[in-house]
C-alpha cells in the first residue's frame, strides 16, 4: 500500500522546491526494494504460487508507476534519466514479454509483468517528450543519451514483437518520434536499414488499425517517426530519397509521402524484402502491403487505390501519462503541411527566397525545424522583411537592406 502511495504522489514531488536533491536517494530506494521483492516475485514465478506473488508484483507495480511520475515532471526528469540504475530497470522491463508467462502456464503474473511494461513505457516516453519550459530538462538534449544509453534498441525490439500489446507499442512509437527530432539520432536511425524497415510496418499496421476496410491510410507515430528519420537527420541519409506523393482527393494534399524511397539498385530489394517480412510478422494484409510498396515505388504513386488520410488529433502525446506535448508542436496535418512550407523555402534558387537579399540569413522556420536547425546551430531572424517595391527580396534589417541596394536597384521592379 505505501509503494502504491508513492507511485500515486511521485507526480507531486517536483512540487516541493529543492526535491530534485532528494530524488537520487529516493530512487536508490526504489533500487534497493526491487532488490528485496523483485527475486522473490520471480521465485513465486518459477514455483507458480499466484497468492504469495500477487503480493510481490503489487509491490513491483507500484514501483514502476512511481518511475513513470517521476520522470513525468519535466525537472525531476533530470535526475531519473541520470540514475544509471533506473534506466537500465526501465529497460528490461519494456524488453519484458508478457505473454511468454501465460504461454509457460502462469496466467496470473501476466497482469502485473503487463502493468509494469506499460508504465515503463511511459517512463522512457515522458523522458523524451520535448517541452518549452524556462526550467527544467526540456527533453531535448535528452534524446541523444537515450539513443547512447540503448534504450531505442529495447524499444525497437518491443515494438516489433508480434505479442507486444498495442498500448505499448503505440507509446513506443511516440517515444521514438519524440527522439527523431534530434538530427544525430535520426541520421543514427535512418541508417540502420533493419529499423526503418520495422518503422514501415509499424506505420502500415497503425495506419490501418481500427479500420473496418482498407480505403484510407493514417498517418500516425511510426509515420511520424519515418518522415522525421529522413528529414531532421543530419547527415542526410544515404540510403533513402525524401518521400515525394502527388496530392489526391481524400488525400492530406501535401509532398511529403508517408514512406520512404529506398535509392535505386540491389538496396532498394533488399529493403522492401524487410519491410515486408517484418509487415507479415505484425499481421498487416496484403492489401495493405501491397499499399506500402506502392509508395516506396516512384513510379506507382500516381496509381494509388487508397487514400492518405488526414490525422485527427494528437498522434504524439502520451496517453494516460501526465506530460503533454508543447503547445507549439503541430498536429500532424500541420506538421506536414509545415514540411511543405519549409522545404518549398529552402528548397528554392530564386534570389533572397525564405532569406536575407544581403546577409543570407534565414528566417525562424516553423515547429519543429526551429528546434532542428537550432540543434545544428544555425541562425535565424525572427521575421523578415520583404521589398515594398519588387516583393521579391527579403531582408533582415534595414542595415542589410540599405548594404544591397545597389546590387538590388537594377533588378527591383514598382
Amino acid at each position: 500500500m505505501l509503494v502504491d502511495l508513492l507511485g500515486i504522489f511521485g507526480r507531486y514531488w517536483g512540487e516541493d522546491e529543492g526535491s530534485d536533491e532528494e530524488i537520487p536517494l529516493l530512487l536508490d530506494t526504489l533500487q534497493r526494494t526491487e532488490g528485496v521483492w523483485g527475486p522473490r516475485f520471480s521465485a513465486c514465478v518459477s514455483a507458480n504460487r499466484p497468492d504469495e506473488g500477487g503480493q510481490f508484483g503489487g509491490i513491483l507495480r507500484g514501483i514502476s508507476v512511481a518511475y513513470c511520475n517521476l520522470s513525468g515532471d519535466r525537472v525531476l526528469r533530470k535526475q531519473v534519466l541520470k540514475h544509471t540504475y533506473t534506466i537500465e530497470q526501465l529497460k528490461r522491463l519494456v524488453a519484458v514479454d508478457p505473454l511468454s508467462l501465460e504461454a509457460a502456464g502462469r496466467k496470473w503474473a501476466v497482469f502485473f509483468a503487463a502493468e509494469r511494461q506499460k508504465a515503463a513505457a511511459g517512463a522512457l516516453n515522458n523522458l523524451a517528450v520535448v517541452q518549452d519550459h524556462k526550467s527544467g530538462s526540456k527533453g531535448r538534449a535528452a534524446h541523444l543519451k537515450l539513443y547512447e544509453l540503448g534504450v531505442l534498441d529495447a524499444v525497437f525490439e518491443t515494438a516489433g514483437r508480434p505479442t507486444c500489446f498495442a498500448a505499448v507499442r503505440n507509446v513506443c512509437c511516440e517515444m521514438l518520434a519524440q527522439c527523431l527530432y534530434h538530427p544525430a539520432v535520426a541520421s543514427a536511425v535512418a541508417e540502420k536499414e533493419d529499423w526503418m524497415a520495422l518503422l514501415c510496418a509499424l506505420s502500415l499496421c497503425q495506419g490501418f488499425e481500427e479500420r473496418r476496410h482498407e480505403e484510407q491510410f493514417e498517418i500516425k507515430a511510426a509515420g511520424l517517426s519515418l518522415t522525421r528519420a529522413i528529414l531532421c537527420a543530419d547527415p542526410p541519409p544515404s540510403k533513402f530519397e525524401i518521400p515525394k506523393a502527388p496530392p489526391g482527393e481524400g488525400g492530406m494534399g501535401f509532398e511529403i509521402g508517408p514512406f520512404p524511397l529506398p535509392i535505386s539498385g540491389p538496396f532498394k530489394k533488399e529493403f522492401m524484402d524487410r519491410a515486408i517480412f517484418h509487415s507479415e510478422r505484425l499481421g498487416a494484409s496484403p492489401e495493405g502491403i501491397g499499399f506500402m510498396l506502392s509508395q516506396m515505388d516512384a513510379s506507382e504513386r500516381d496509381n494509388l487505390p487508397i487514400a492518405i488520410h488526414k490525422l485527427e488529433g494528437d498522434v504524439v502525446e502520451g496517453k494516460g501519462r501526465r506530460e503533454e506535448r508543447s503547445s507549439d508542436e503541430p498536429k500532424a496535418p500541420e506538421f506536414f503541411q509545415s514540411i511543405e512550407n519549409y522545404m518549398q523555402e529552402t528548397g528554392s534558387a530564386t534570389e533572397g527566397k525564405g532569406a536575407c537579399g544581403n546577409c543570407g540569413k534565414r528566417q525562424l522556420p516553423p515547429p519543429p525545424f526551429d528546434q532542428i536547425e537550432k540543434a545544428k546551430g544555425a541562425e535565424f531572424v525572427e521575421k523578415l522583411m520583404t521589398c515594398s517595391r519588387c516583393e521579391k527580396v527579403c531582408y533582415c534589417s534595414r542595415e542589410c537592406q540599405k548594404a544591397h541596394w545597389k546590387k538590388h536597384k537594377p533588378i527591383c521592379k514598382s
